[in-house]
């Protein structure tokens, strides 16, 4: 005895049908809880960038201190090597431009 595919399609639709007969779903729940944990991130957010925005506008910057000649090329040296790889010594590299 041999059943084809839409046969046994058809009889696993009908199956399925029958068991949902007769159920309505449910209503969605109106007050939802995550609400409010994303209002507080929001909020969260807003202070933050608030903050941000009146250190900026307070922050006095002042363009003058420079630490190096405006018209040489900075030189960078190390503070502390990194581990295992020691400074072996350093060269005066010609500036071109």
């Amino acid at each position: 005895m041999s059943t084809d595919l839409d046969t046994r399609l058809r009889s696993a639709g009908m199956a399925l049908r029958a068991s949902v007969e007769g159920l309505e779903p449910r209503p969605l729940p109106t007050g939802s809880p995550t609400r409010r944990p994303m209002l507080a991130a929001a909020a969260a957010v807003a202070v933050v960038a608030a903050l941000v925005a009146v250190a900026v506008a307070l922050h006095d910057h002042d363009d003058t201190d420079v630490s190096t000649d405006p018209d040489g090329v900075p030189r960078l040296v190390l503070d502390e090597s990194l581990v295992g790889l020691p400074a072996t010594g350093a060269a005066e590299l010609p500036v071109t431009g």
